[in-house]
């Protein structure tokens, strides 16, 4: 035979699969590449964000307690179910008897051997990494356990701090936990080795080799131990039960349950001693018995008895047994809450009013609040727009400012970039050419122009007007780009956007950042990073990136505090102020963000719900407001931090507001640097702070039954109350307002943050309480307002009918003559809007005010305001401003002016209600100029000619009646006033016939 015909032969495909086979390989580590660069790009933007916004602290903490917790977790689970896995295979047993059950487990083990070194590896990595994770979620609370405050509160059963509650017992309950779940894992690892090899058997002739013995009775007694302790911590827990009535441990847990759990942690330690002693002596009779013990202890101790007690003992006199636990619920709600300091009065409403009723309420009625802040952004963006790219938010915001001296309620809006108007979308536009909004827009809250426009004290582009200079452009808001690259070298052509300008070269003023507002991106390193961060290539290669370019980005002030301060929970509110706030003299825009700090540890506290008691028509689905970051269920809540964000370059500072909350305290030991003192809040920056909306809704919630604060009362319910449904939307709650009011108690008006209530389960919708926080902050340098926070409850008597907000809104809806008007202002393609229904104590009783805005149905829609309805116990009052609806119904003369008693209203038929308000240069008219070049003649001012009703267009013709159909029937109202009977029914011809106009004009217009 030939050796070489043994030889392959030269045409051998073989070293062409050889070159083949390298290439999946190569794309797998290319592949990993690729995502460990997405995923350290991610790590490490991160970290240049933390970095340049000042927080890098707070990153390294996070990371390092929760990769510490991670690590902690891993070896413990791992190495406990790794070490029971080793050691129940080195002690398995060398000759197995050879049984059925054993020659199955042959085939059984045949398979397993060749993967049990992989086994015995992968299965406790894989159950360390889960343990892991789960463990690294808990840094929050392991922090909080180690550096906790005391309260300085103790429970009123085991006499313990309250910060044992809130802070150690939770990590504790997980620690004990963790250590359960380790041992049961590390023994069914040991149990499954045990059983395969024969170490065990179950089945026939039940049988334990020694050492499988010992190991499982030493982890199944831990087991048992374990359970033992846990039946001890839940004593404590017990004070944090839920209840049908109340939260908190109730007479039959105090005395049924509580001592069952003594029983049933002795019992778990007398079983523990039984197994162990099983693993010493080899007797399954010992823990069968003792689990035979438990469990009957179990189902007596912890089911038969407390449920006797609660049936024999508590249920034939539940009142007098539970009066002692509802009193410490009561007690622990209005601490835990806020309310221990409420100030309840009784008031005696008046019904009537009389004539001079307001003379002492001068500042209120001065400050009535006309301006709805959720109606009038289309108004605002009309008027203040000015392009197209620019927006405002739906719902606005209500401030206080001072003008001339005079501190004046406020709506005021930021006028920020809108992305989704930009005519040319592309990546250069999106991210270096539209980066950012301009300016704010601030109205008074108590007048309107007269044809019904908001009076505008600061507007324009530039903004112009009472606040004075300050940094108008706004690169941090709600509605700012994903990103945006800015920046560039000196001496370069600016080419963001400012704001338009038609004597500046085309059309515009450009500008270049120069603040400090995000990572630097000058390196070829760093735009690699935010390429693959932000899936974009053109960071990498456009020429508008360069050695001076910074990229924004998390740039809602909400995300910003989150983020930074990931311990505080956020209300759902983030408003606007223009400050100075370091005293520079230097005015800016800033994001106002209450921040919480809340627990569901709190011995004996109600539990709420915060997603029902913030939710109202404002937060519902269809709202336009965010609901707070809250968790879910609180029963302790402070607002402890005030979060500050520059719109100009996003920085983020934390003022401690409330000292005295230990919860504060404790993340304040933990992070030394973080929060600034509240003597480092500027006296302008104080005066526009205000009480957080979503703790006010919580506290008006909990006070629906907490007003009640004897325990026997409380027990029946019988004078419970709830938040009044919103008339607009009665699905949902109305939300409370913010208006500067006088309480009958106080010297003066204050910026308040009100609300009312109504009889629960009662459809008649009758007022039987309003309340009012005071949001005054004042505006000293780091000095509050020594009323700010003090809460007024006016408890309104059981036999007196005062109308609630449902009633009123009834009462306004079918009044005759505002019912008749309305239908009126509706007709011709116009649409009336109800705007909220404000409520407040003056007089000596209830006055309820709601403004009425008229809109186009179609088009460019705008609402105006052109009616104001008022109500005082059953007197309506319906007129063009406020100041004549007070006067309709205190007799003539309310005593005191409103804040639109100068205006003068145009009539119905010359407002145009489809008017584009923006002249040719994209500058908003001024509804009230006039050019003086343009004098009107003597001619032009004399009274024209009569005109007859049926001249000119269907429009022209239909305006005409409905102007002469209100002249009607305010000629009716003052006849009927006279009781002259004959100028009252000319006045009724003349209606009718304006009304036969009108319909007849409206059919021709809509065919």
């Amino acid at each position: 035979m030939s050796f070489a015909s043994s030889r392959p032969a030269a045409s051998s495909p073989r070293p062409a699969r050889g070159r083949r086979g390298p290439l999946l390989p190569t794309i797998g580590v290319l592949a990993g590449v690729v995502i460990a660069f997405l995923v350290m790009s991610r790590f490490w933007t991160e970290w240049l964000w933390f970095d340049q916004v000042g927080y890098s602290n707070v990153l390294l903490t996070q990371w390092s307690t929760r990769g510490g917790l991670f690590v902690v977790g891993l070896l413990l689970m791992g190495g406990v179910v790794w070490f029971n896995l080793r050691l129940a295979y080195k002690n398995r047993p060398m000759y197995v008897p050879t049984t059925p059950q054993q020659r199955d487990l042959d085939r059984y083990r045949e398979a397993f051997e060749p993967l049990r070194r992989l086994a015995f590896i992968a299965a406790p990595i894989v159950v360390g990494f889960f343990a892991g994770s789960a463990a690294a979620t808990q840094w929050q609370p392991m922090l909080e356990a180690f550096n906790g405050q005391p309260f300085g509160q103790v429970d009123p059963q085991f006499g313990l701090d309250v910060g044992f509650y809130v802070f150690i017992l939770p990590f504790l309950r997980f620690v004990i936990s963790f250590l359960l779940w380790t041992t049961i894992f590390g023994l069914a690892a040991a149990a499954f080795v045990h059983y395969l090899y024969g170490g065990i058997q179950v089945t026939g002739q039940r049988r334990a080799e020694k050492p499988a013995r010992i190991q499982l009775s030493i982890l199944g007694g831990l087991v048992v131990l374990l359970v033992g302790v846990n039946y001890w911590l839940d004593r404590y827990t017990l004070l944090n039960s839920p209840g049908e009535r109340f939260d908190g441990a109730t007479y039959t847990e105090v005395n049924a349950v509580l001592p069952a759990r003594w029983i049933l942690a002795f019992a778990c330690v007398f079983v523990a001693v039984l197994i162990f002693a099983f693993g010493a002596r080899g007797r399954w009779r010992l823990p069968v018995v003792g689990l035979g013990l438990a469990v009957v202890t179990g189902l007596v101790a912890g089911m038969a008895i407390p449920a006797i007690t609660q049936a024999v003992v508590v249920s034939p006199n539940e009142q007098d047994n539970e009066a002692e636990f509802i009193q410490r619920n009561i007690d622990a709600t209005l601490a835990a809450y806020g309310l221990e300091d409420v100030e309840t009065e009784v008031y005696e409403a008046e019904l009537e009013g009389v004539a001079g009723a307001l003379a002492d309420d001068e500042e209120s009625t001065a400050q009535i609040r006309l301006l709805d802040p959720n109606i009038v952004s289309p108004t605002f963006r009309q008027d203040q727009q000015n392009r197209h790219y620019y927006t405002f938010p739906e719902t606005l915001n209500v401030d206080r400012y001072q003008i001339d001296g005079e501190l004046n309620d406020t709506v005021i809006a930021v006028r920020d970039i809108n992305l989704d108007a930009v005519a040319q979308r592309n990546w250069t536009n999106d991210h270096t050419v539209f980066t950012h909004g301009f300016g704010v827009v601030a109205a008074y809250g108590n007048t309107t122009t007269n044809d019904g426009r908001p009076q505008f004290f600061e507007g324009g582009i530039p903004s112009i007007g009472a606040l004075g200079d300050y940094e108008p452009r706004i690169y941090f808001s709600e509605n700012s780009p994903d990103y945006s690259i800015v920046g560039a070298p000196e001496g370069a052509d600016p080419w963001e956007l400012d704001y338009p300008d038609d004597d500046a070269e085309g059309g515009q003023v450009n500008n270049t950042y120069e603040g400090d507002g995000g990572p630097g991106i000058g390196n070829v390193w760093r735009q690699l990073l935010y390429a693959a961060r932000f899936g974009s290539e053109q960071i990498i290669f456009s020429d508008r990136v360069n050695s001076e370019s910074q990229i924004l980005y998390h740039r809602d002030p909400r995300e910003r505090v989150a983020r930074v301060a990931p311990f505080l929970t956020l209300d759902g509110r983030t408003y606007p102020a223009v400050a100075d706030t370091d005293g520079d003299g230097m005015k800016e825009v800033v994001w106002v963000v209450d921040a919480y700090t809340t627990s569901d540890d709190y011995p004996y506290s109600e539990r709420q719900q915060l997603e029902d008691a913030t939710i109202d028509a404002l937060t519902g689905p269809d709202g336009q407001a965010i609901q707070a970051q809250l968790p879910e269920l609180v029963n302790y809540i402070r607002n402890s931090v005030k979060a500050v964000v520059s719109a100009y370059d996003g920085s983020v500072t934390l003022y401690a507001w409330d000292m005295e909350d230990p919860i504060l305290q404790t993340w304040m030991e933990i992070f030394p640097d973080m929060i600034q003192p509240m003597s480092d809040i500027s006296g302008d920056l104080m005066s526009h702070l205000r009480y957080p909306e979503d703790l006010f809704k919580v506290q008006r919630e909990l006070l629906n039954r907490y007003h009640v604060t004897d325990a026997r009362n409380f027990f029946s319910g019988g004078d419970f109350w709830r938040t009044p449904p919103d008339p607009a939307e009665p699905q949902f709650n109305q939300p409370p307002f913010y208006l500067s009011l006088r309480m009958p108690e106080q010297e003066e008006a204050t910026f308040s943050l009100t609300t009312s209530f109504i009889l629960n389960d009662d459809q008649r919708n009758v007022l039987t309480g309003f309340m009012a926080v005071n949001s005054e902050t004042g505006d000293q340098d780091g000095e509050v307002h020594e009323d700010y926070g003090t809460i007024r409850l006016l408890e309104l008597p059981r036999d007196l009918t005062v109308p609630g907000p449902g009633q009123v809104q009834n009462d306004f809806n079918t009044d005759t003559t505002a019912a008749t008007e309305l239908n009126i202002l509706s007709s011709g393609g116009s649409q009336v809007l109800s705007g909220n229904l404000l409520t407040l104590p003056v007089g000596g009783g209830l006055l309820y005010v709601q403004p009425v805005y008229v809109q186009s149905e179609s088009g460019t829609q705008f609402p105006l305001l052109r009616r104001v309805l008022v109500a005082f116990g059953d007197s309506v009052g319906f007129a063009h401003t406020l100041d004549e609806a007070l006067d309709q119904v205190f007799e003539g003369d309310a005593g005191a002016a409103a804040g639109d008693a100068d205006v003068v209203p145009v009539p119905d038929d010359e407002v145009d209600l489809d008017a584009e308000d923006i002249d040719p240069d994209g500058e908003p008219v001024d509804p009230d100029a006039t050019d003086p070049d343009d004098e009107p003649t003597e001619t032009e001012t004399a009274d024209p000619p009569a005109a007859d009703p049926g001249d000119g267009d269907a429009q022209t013709r239909l305006n005409r009646a409905l102007a002469d159909a209100r002249e009607a029937m305010e000629d009716s109202n003052e006849a009927l006033v006279d009781s002259d009977w004959t100028a009252y029914g000319e006045a009724q011809e003349r209606l009718a016939d304006a009304l036969e106009r009108a319909l007849e004009a409206d059919e021709e217009l809509n065919g």
